[in-house]
């Protein structure tokens, strides 16, 4: 079973201190990055989230949003600043009488500016709060999983759709590697023929042979062929598995490995069909490569 690491989860938790939105952003990354991104006064609460993520999330960048939205003794007292409001109101009078303006100064002309008043932030108990959290982060959670185990059953189909390419294209290696080799026989035999017509000394046929010998063993791809087998087998029992643990790293691994085997094939082929051939299979790995950049 293998999980995207894209991925979106939120929840919803109302309770006596306010609502919480709780949502989960999840895209590719060589390794777990969490970033936190939460309303004030909630900051404690990192290490708590964080803790639930790490046994479940393996891979990937995550953005975790928290807003707070707050009704009763969760809520800010308001206090006004009498230095300030004494200030003001003093330079008032002052500017009044000095400039000669008529009428009145109170201090309800200055009630509406919104410097005066200070914020005094509630005493919260973090453990009620976590309390209150701990299950909405925990659906949040459980919705990214959803969500990336459903993105990963299409990428799952979508490799194993390119693997039956790959293998398609395998099958015809071994067929096609031998009826190079014939065709470069057949050359050199007729070149042979035709120097024998006009040299003094013919070439045998155990030149021939001999040269045939060459020539195979330069291109042979025997090798490359079984250990290709091989690993579009790992990678499809990786795509076929059922245990829950990350494989995007393996994964690498194998798509490099399968990489290297057809550039090599690639690098021996003496013949346009079997250059064709290892290029479209080279088409085929990259497919995989960039599917595979999205596993966990």
């Amino acid at each position: 079973m293998i999980y995207s690491m894209t991925g979106y989860g939120s929840s919803y938790v109302e309770s006596e201190l306010g609502i919480f939105t709780i949502e989960i952003k999840s895209i590719n990354n060589r390794f777990l990055d969490i970033v936190f991104r939460l309303s004030p006064n909630l900051s404690f609460l990192e290490s708590h989230i964080k803790n639930k993520m790490v046994g479940i999330v393996k891979r990937g960048k995550l953005d975790v949003f928290i807003r707070w939205y707050r009704k009763g003794e969760a809520l800010p007292e308001l206090e006004i600043n009498a230095f300030v409001l004494e200030k003001i109101y003093r330079d008032s009078l002052a500017i009044q009488k000095n400039l000669g303006i008529p009428g009145t100064v109170s201090i309800g002309d200055f009630l509406h500016i919104p410097s005066l008043y200070q914020e005094i932030p509630p005493r919260l108990d973090e453990k009620k709060l976590w309390d209150i959290l701990k299950k909405g982060v925990q659906k949040a959670l459980q919705s990214l999983q959803h969500s990336r185990r459903k993105e990963g059953a299409h990428l799952a189909k979508a490799l194993l759709s390119h693997l039956d390419e790959l293998e398609t294209e395998w099958a015809k290696l071994e067929d096609l590697n031998q009826e190079v080799l014939e065709q470069f026989r057949q050359r050199l035999s007729k070149k042979i023929e035709e120097f024998n017509k006009i040299a003094a000394t013919p070439v045998d046929e155990q030149r021939l042979d001999a040269e045939a010998l060459l020539f195979a063993d330069k291109s042979d791809i025997t090798e490359e062929i079984a250990r290709l087998s091989a690993h579009i087998k790992t990678f499809r029992d990786l795509l076929n598995s059922k245990d829950n643990v990350p494989m995007g790293k393996q994964m690498e691994f194998l798509c490099q490995e399968l990489h290297r085997e057809v550039n090599t094939i690639g690098s021996k082929s003496r013949g346009t069909s079997l250059s064709n051939l290892a290029l479209s299979m080279k088409n085929i790995v990259e497919k995989i490569r960039e599917q595979i950049q999205n596993v966990e």
